[in-house]
């Protein structure tokens, strides 16, 4: 369910946020209801790998969504900054051409830290799902030899 925030657009800030603790709060809730239905053991079972290991996933994919909202952030100040900057050299280049705007004179565009949030994003769709099917075959595999 964490992994949905990947495919929701670097604004939605409060959905992203939302769906990472709605599946750390459901988790923990999982976790408790199994744990209260087992007996009391000294050692780890099965069932506690799997728990603390999706947590780890969820937690990562958290991670995740503060590494892309703090490149967002930058990528709209270095917006700002270009469009502050970019004012005098379009008032220069207009005075330079008599009036007529010049074709080689560009404003905008994405800034770098917005495109590599992106990028994080989609890296992530990816990534995530395969190192969890890899935690999984590896799981399967030990605790099925047992």
């Amino acid at each position: 369910l964490s992994w949905v925030s990947f495919w929701l657009d670097l604004e939605a800030i409060p959905a992203r946020v939302s769906l990472g603790v709605l599946t750390v709060l459901t988790l923990n809730t999982h976790g408790s209801h199994i744990q209260s239905q087992l007996p009391k053991v000294s050692y780890i079972k099965a069932i506690d790998v799997w728990i603390v290991s999706s947590l780890i996933f969820v937690f990562a994919a958290l991670l995740e969504f503060a590494y892309v909202n703090v490149l967002a952030r930058r990528g709209d100040k270095e917006i700002v900054s270009t469009q502050i900057f970019k004012i005098p050299v379009e008032a220069k280049a207009l005075s330079q051409t008599k009036g007529k705007p010049s074709r080689n004179v560009t404003v905008g565009g994405p800034a770098p830290s917005r495109t590599r949030a992106r990028k994080v994003d989609k890296i992530s769709r990816i990534l995530f799902p395969t190192a969890f099917l890899v935690f999984n075959m590896a799981y399967w595999v030990f605790y099925t030899q047992f």
